[in-house]
């Protein structure tokens, strides 16, 4: 059974809360504390945000 490009964007919109709440996370742990690590970690998140937003656009245009 296909999704509907409505269903795969709904889709990707919950991911991408899902991942800015684990963004928002790890920003606030204490237990990642190392700057290096902690803005590595904050490009990946940022990155995937924006890649299922990229996604999202692409269906759009479908």
């Amino acid at each position: 059974m296909d999704l509907s490009i409505e269903q795969k964007i709904e889709i990707l919109e919950h991911e991408i809360k899902n991942l800015e709440y684990g963004k928002q996370w790890y920003s606030n742990s204490p237990l990642h504390s190392n700057q290096l690590k902690r803005t590595i970690q904050m490009n990946a998140y940022d990155n995937r945000i924006q890649d299922k937003y990229k996604q999202i656009k692409k269906l759009s245009k479908s």
